[in-house]
Protein backbone atom coordinates (compact mmCIF):
# COMPACT_ATOMS: atom_id res chain seq x y z
CA UNK A 1 0.00 0.00 0.00
CA UNK A 2 1.57 3.21 -1.04
CA UNK A 3 1.35 6.12 1.39
CA UNK A 4 -0.93 8.49 1.30
CA UNK A 5 -3.46 5.91 0.00
CA UNK A 6 -5.94 6.89 2.77
CA UNK A 7 -6.90 9.66 0.78
CA UNK A 8 -9.48 7.51 -2.15
CA UNK A 9 -11.66 7.48 1.38
CA UNK A 10 -11.96 11.05 0.27
CA UNK A 11 -13.27 10.56 -3.12
CA UNK A 12 -16.38 9.35 -4.98
CA UNK A 13 -15.64 8.93 -8.89
CA UNK A 14 -13.80 5.71 -9.52
CA UNK A 15 -10.97 6.80 -11.27
CA UNK A 16 -10.07 8.93 -8.49
CA UNK A 17 -10.11 6.51 -6.23
CA UNK A 18 -8.21 3.59 -8.57
CA UNK A 19 -5.69 6.64 -8.40
CA UNK A 20 -5.15 6.92 -4.63
CA UNK A 21 -4.86 3.33 -4.23
CA UNK A 22 -2.27 2.72 -6.67
CA UNK A 23 -0.07 5.97 -6.72
CA UNK A 24 -1.03 6.69 -3.57
CA UNK A 25 -0.14 11.15 -2.32
CA UNK A 26 -0.27 13.33 -4.82
CA UNK A 27 2.89 15.25 -3.49
CA UNK A 28 6.45 13.82 -3.89
CA UNK A 29 7.88 14.98 -0.61
CA UNK A 30 5.13 13.43 1.00
CA UNK A 31 6.52 9.88 0.00
CA UNK A 32 10.09 10.52 1.02
CA UNK A 33 9.11 12.12 4.54
CA UNK A 34 6.72 9.86 5.83
CA UNK A 35 9.17 6.75 4.78
CA UNK A 36 11.36 6.88 7.10
CA UNK A 37 8.32 6.95 9.55
CA UNK A 38 7.12 3.75 7.85
CA UNK A 39 10.65 1.91 7.87
CA UNK A 40 11.83 2.52 11.18
CA UNK A 41 7.38 1.89 13.01
CA UNK A 42 7.73 -1.56 10.75
CA UNK A 43 11.58 -2.53 12.48
CA UNK A 44 10.68 -1.49 15.82
CA UNK A 45 7.14 -1.29 16.19
CA UNK A 46 5.24 -3.83 14.78
CA UNK A 47 3.38 -6.32 17.19
CA UNK A 48 3.59 -3.95 20.12
CA UNK A 49 0.92 -2.52 21.97
CA UNK A 50 0.82 1.35 21.40
CA UNK A 51 -0.67 4.47 21.97
CA UNK A 52 0.89 7.31 19.93
CA UNK A 53 0.29 11.07 19.72
CA UNK A 54 0.71 13.66 17.17
CA UNK A 55 1.32 17.09 17.55
CA UNK A 56 0.25 19.36 14.29
CA UNK A 57 -1.10 16.40 12.87
CA UNK A 58 -2.56 17.79 9.81
CA UNK A 59 -4.73 15.00 7.51
CA UNK A 60 -3.86 12.84 10.21
CA UNK A 61 -1.15 10.49 7.13
CA UNK A 62 1.23 9.94 10.01
CA UNK A 63 -1.14 8.37 12.43
CA UNK A 64 -2.96 6.43 9.37
CA UNK A 65 0.38 4.95 8.14
CA UNK A 66 0.94 3.96 11.64
CA UNK A 67 -2.40 2.38 12.27
CA UNK A 68 -1.86 0.43 8.53
CA UNK A 69 1.25 -1.02 10.04
CA UNK A 70 0.02 -1.46 13.97
CA UNK A 71 -3.55 -2.31 13.01
CA UNK A 72 -5.97 -2.73 15.89
CA UNK A 73 -2.76 -2.80 18.48
CA UNK A 74 -2.32 1.18 17.99
CA UNK A 75 -4.43 3.82 19.84
CA UNK A 76 -3.81 7.05 18.17
CA UNK A 77 -4.56 10.61 18.66
CA UNK A 78 -3.78 14.03 16.70
CA UNK A 79 -4.01 17.52 17.81
CA UNK A 80 -3.83 20.48 15.50
CA UNK A 81 -5.51 23.86 15.21
CA UNK A 82 -6.80 23.78 11.37
CA UNK A 83 -10.46 22.83 11.98
CA UNK A 84 -10.52 21.87 8.03
CA UNK A 85 -7.26 19.67 8.21
CA UNK A 86 -9.09 17.76 11.29
CA UNK A 87 -12.18 17.54 9.29
CA UNK A 88 -10.75 15.70 6.65
CA UNK A 89 -8.53 13.07 9.32
CA UNK A 90 -12.01 12.59 10.65
CA UNK A 91 -13.85 11.99 7.57
CA UNK A 92 -10.46 8.80 6.88
CA UNK A 93 -11.14 7.73 10.31
CA UNK A 94 -14.33 7.12 10.40
CA UNK A 95 -13.70 5.42 7.03
CA UNK A 96 -10.90 3.19 7.96
CA UNK A 97 -9.18 4.17 11.80
CA UNK A 98 -11.56 3.95 14.40
CA UNK A 99 -9.28 3.20 16.40
CA UNK A 100 -8.05 6.85 15.59
CA UNK A 101 -9.12 10.24 17.15
CA UNK A 102 -8.67 14.09 16.20
CA UNK A 103 -9.13 16.75 18.21
CA UNK A 104 -8.75 20.83 17.04
CA UNK A 105 -7.52 22.32 20.21
CA UNK A 106 -4.10 22.70 22.31
CA UNK A 107 -2.00 19.15 22.74
CA UNK A 108 0.08 21.18 25.52
CA UNK A 109 -2.85 20.66 28.34
CA UNK A 110 -2.20 16.33 27.60
CA UNK A 111 0.87 16.91 30.24
CA UNK A 112 -1.89 17.31 32.77
CA UNK A 113 -2.36 13.23 32.11
CA UNK A 114 1.03 11.86 33.21
CA UNK A 115 2.79 9.78 31.26
CA UNK A 116 0.34 7.85 29.04
CA UNK A 117 1.71 7.57 25.62
CA UNK A 118 4.67 5.68 24.04
CA UNK A 119 5.00 7.81 21.10
CA UNK A 120 4.83 11.71 20.14
CA UNK A 121 5.31 12.78 16.67
CA UNK A 122 6.28 15.74 15.63
CA UNK A 123 6.39 15.43 11.94
CA UNK A 124 7.35 18.52 9.61
CA UNK A 125 5.95 20.84 12.50
CA UNK A 126 8.57 21.96 14.50
CA UNK A 127 9.52 24.34 12.10
CA UNK A 128 6.00 26.09 11.56
CA UNK A 129 6.17 27.18 15.54
CA UNK A 130 8.14 30.01 17.38
CA UNK A 131 9.05 28.05 20.56
CA UNK A 132 9.87 24.24 19.45
CA UNK A 133 11.62 23.55 22.59
CA UNK A 134 8.87 24.74 24.88
CA UNK A 135 6.55 22.65 22.85
CA UNK A 136 8.76 20.03 23.49
CA UNK A 137 8.79 20.22 27.20
CA UNK A 138 5.48 20.87 27.65
CA UNK A 139 4.50 17.80 25.61
CA UNK A 140 7.63 15.44 27.50
CA UNK A 141 5.68 14.70 30.45
CA UNK A 142 3.22 12.72 28.87
CA UNK A 143 5.29 10.27 27.12
CA UNK A 144 6.21 7.06 29.45
CA UNK A 145 10.33 6.48 30.28
CA UNK A 146 11.37 4.83 27.41
CA UNK A 147 8.75 6.63 25.33
CA UNK A 148 10.02 8.04 22.04
CA UNK A 149 9.39 11.24 20.32
CA UNK A 150 10.00 10.88 16.77
CA UNK A 151 10.59 14.12 14.44
CA UNK A 152 10.77 15.20 10.73
CA UNK A 153 11.84 18.61 9.70
CA UNK A 154 13.66 20.37 6.82
CA UNK A 155 16.65 21.15 6.25
CA UNK A 156 18.40 25.42 5.48
CA UNK A 157 18.09 23.07 1.60
CA UNK A 158 14.38 23.12 2.01
CA UNK A 159 13.71 26.44 0.12
CA UNK A 160 16.08 25.97 -2.53
CA UNK A 161 14.78 22.85 -3.98
CA UNK A 162 11.06 24.01 -2.91
CA UNK A 163 11.21 27.70 -3.85
CA UNK A 164 10.98 30.53 -1.29
CA UNK A 165 7.41 31.12 -1.80
CA UNK A 166 6.10 27.81 -0.87
CA UNK A 167 8.64 27.86 2.02
CA UNK A 168 7.15 31.01 3.08
CA UNK A 169 3.40 30.04 2.12
CA UNK A 170 2.98 26.74 4.15
CA UNK A 171 4.54 29.05 7.55
CA UNK A 172 7.53 28.06 8.08
CA UNK A 173 8.83 30.26 10.67
CA UNK A 174 13.15 29.41 9.90
CA UNK A 175 14.82 28.26 6.97
CA UNK A 176 15.35 23.95 8.14
CA UNK A 177 17.16 22.28 11.21
CA UNK A 178 20.92 20.92 11.46
CA UNK A 179 21.51 17.96 13.61
CA UNK A 180 23.19 20.02 16.09
CA UNK A 181 20.41 22.90 16.45
CA UNK A 182 18.06 20.18 16.47
CA UNK A 183 19.10 18.42 19.17
CA UNK A 184 19.23 21.69 21.31
CA UNK A 185 15.64 21.24 21.08
CA UNK A 186 15.43 18.63 23.72
CA UNK A 187 15.90 18.06 27.67
CA UNK A 188 18.98 16.66 28.94
CA UNK A 189 16.62 13.29 29.39
CA UNK A 190 16.03 12.80 25.93
CA UNK A 191 18.61 10.79 24.14
CA UNK A 192 19.18 10.79 20.21
CA UNK A 193 18.73 7.06 19.44
CA UNK A 194 18.67 8.03 15.40
CA UNK A 195 19.39 10.44 13.38
CA UNK A 196 18.93 9.85 9.33
CA UNK A 197 18.71 12.25 5.99
CA UNK A 198 16.19 11.92 3.39
CA UNK A 199 14.92 14.47 0.27
CA UNK A 200 18.98 13.59 -1.32
CA UNK A 201 19.63 15.10 -4.45
CA UNK A 202 18.43 12.55 -7.00
CA UNK A 203 14.94 13.16 -5.07
CA UNK A 204 15.26 16.61 -4.92
CA UNK A 205 15.15 17.05 -9.00
CA UNK A 206 11.75 15.91 -8.96
CA UNK A 207 10.61 17.54 -5.70
CA UNK A 208 12.22 20.95 -7.53
CA UNK A 209 10.02 20.13 -10.54
CA UNK A 210 6.45 19.31 -8.64
CA UNK A 211 7.46 22.52 -6.56
CA UNK A 212 6.53 24.18 -9.52
CA UNK A 213 3.53 22.05 -11.52
CA UNK A 214 0.95 24.33 -9.62
CA UNK A 215 1.78 26.79 -12.36
CA UNK A 216 0.23 24.40 -15.32
CA UNK A 217 -3.09 23.29 -15.64
CA UNK A 218 -4.26 21.23 -13.23
CA UNK A 219 -5.15 18.04 -15.17
CA UNK A 220 -1.47 18.52 -16.57
CA UNK A 221 -0.28 18.95 -12.98
CA UNK A 222 -2.20 15.88 -11.82
CA UNK A 223 -0.33 13.74 -14.13
CA UNK A 224 2.85 15.59 -13.84
CA UNK A 225 2.64 14.77 -10.06
CA UNK A 226 1.79 10.56 -10.56
CA UNK A 227 4.83 10.64 -12.83
CA UNK A 228 7.42 12.06 -10.97
CA UNK A 229 5.92 10.65 -7.75
CA UNK A 230 6.11 6.91 -9.62
CA UNK A 231 9.62 7.68 -10.53
CA UNK A 232 11.74 9.60 -7.99
CA UNK A 233 10.33 7.98 -4.68
CA UNK A 234 12.34 5.20 -5.52
CA UNK A 235 15.42 7.67 -5.91
CA UNK A 236 16.16 8.43 -2.74
CA UNK A 237 18.89 6.41 -2.10
CA UNK A 238 21.89 9.16 -1.86
CA UNK A 239 21.70 11.42 1.00
CA UNK A 240 24.23 13.58 3.23
CA UNK A 241 24.95 16.96 4.33
CA UNK A 242 23.14 18.28 0.83
CA UNK A 243 19.65 16.61 1.80
CA UNK A 244 16.70 18.49 2.54
CA UNK A 245 14.90 16.83 5.33
CA UNK A 246 16.18 14.89 9.10
CA UNK A 247 14.57 12.32 10.44
CA UNK A 248 15.20 11.89 14.23
CA UNK A 249 14.16 9.27 17.03
CA UNK A 250 14.40 11.18 20.76
CA UNK A 251 14.03 8.39 23.83
CA UNK A 252 13.01 9.82 27.02
CA UNK A 253 15.23 8.01 29.86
Amino acid sequence: MPIGDVEAALYKKPAAVFLAKTFGAKGLHDHLRIAPLVKYASKHYRGRNLRVLEIGCGEGWCLFELAKILGSRMRGEGYDFDSGDIAIARRIAAARFPQITFHCEDATKLADMGEVFDVVLFMDFLEHVENPASIIRNVSPCLRKGGEIVVSVPTPRYPAVFTREMHERIGHVLDGYTEETLRALFPAEFELALLSRNTGVPAQYGCWIQARLPRLPKMMAWAGSILLTSVFRRLDWFNGSSSASLFAVFKKS
